[in-house]
């Protein structure tokens, strides 16, 4: 991983890749400063995620 600014889509991804390997996705945004990078979730990882905030968060029971 180099120092250099990261201009491109292609730079950005292949800056994630070095960091985190190449088994992630991500949506980039690019803005006036720099990139807003969110990991693209699998199926089951967001699965699994709503199971496990509606286990902590039950619907209100009137």
């Amino acid at each position: 991983m180099s120092a250099e600014p990261i201009l491109t889509p292609e730079q950005a991804k292949q800056y994630l890749i070095e960091a985190f390997g190449a088994s992630r996705e991500y949506r980039m945004y690019p803005f006036e400063l720099g990139w807003a990078i969110h990991p693209i979730l699998s199926t089951i990882r967001s699965a699994g995620a709503s199971a496990s905030v509606s286990a902590r968060h039950p619907p209100p029971i009137y």
